[in-house]
């Protein structure tokens, strides 16, 4: 690992980061995560430590540089995580600027890099996301109310992929919570994620509007 000078660690109130590994999406929980210059650890479900993963990419951020790697290690008594090793200061200061825009229910900068140079594309994305998320809200609700718990589980898959493609994080992310607990029988705790996806389905479509009114005026 080169020698850089480390920066006093960083610590940061709970936020989220995209990531693909191997090809797939995972989400790097940093309810606890240090930034010292040369590497970011931070909580990841679904890992084995031991092990090293290739990262394809931080979603949001600048393509990782080839020395980086990233290894699946303990972090405290019980629980894994993800290391990030050689990244130089700037990569890190990127990363932890991205952790703190968490607070705004879309990810603007992946939005924007995606669909701001297409904007026939990027208006029909939203107004069917607008009308997308609201009709799988409603059907999520009814669902619960009659007890169909298969059919609540397959719309909540659904509209994490809708959120997914507009970077709507935490909507996707309680989304995929509520699925996961529906088909693991875990009903009440399922039921704890109706009113987050409730409150990030209008603050997703509000944001969504307030860019738009922004963007046809730009």
């Amino acid at each position: 690992m080169p020698t850089q000078e480390r920066r006093k660690a960083s610590r940061v109130p709970a936020r989220e980061l995209d990531v693909v590994v191997r090809g797939a999406h995972k989400r790097l929980e940093a309810k606890d995560i240090s930034i010292e210059g040369v590497g970011l650890i931070g909580s990841i479900p679904d890992t084995e430590p031991g092990i090293t993963e290739h990262v394809d990419l931080v979603v949001g951020a600048r393509p990782l540089a080839r020395d980086v790697a990233a290894r699946v290690v303990y972090v405290g008594r019980s629980s894994v995580g993800l290391a990030f090793v050689n990244l130089d200061p700037a990569t890190a200061d990127e990363l932890e600027r991205l952790m703190t825009k968490r607070e705004r229910s879309i990810d603007l900068d992946y939005f924007e890099s995606r669909y701001a140079k297409t904007p026939d594309l990027l208006v029909r994305l939203v107004n069917l996301f607008t009308q997308d998320s609201s009709s799988k809200r409603d059907q999520i609700r009814e669902a619960m109310a009659t007890e169909d718990y298969k059919r609540a589980s397959a719309v909540a898959h659904s509209l994490a992929g809708s959120a997914a493609t507009l970077g709507a994080l935490k909507l996707r992310q309680s989304a995929l919570q509520l699925e996961q607990q529906l088909k693991s029988g875990n009903i009440e705790e399922a039921r704890l994620y109706i009113q987050d996806i409730e409150e990030e389905v209008e603050q997703a479509n509000a944001e969504l509007a307030e860019y738009m009114d922004k963007y046809s005026k730009s």
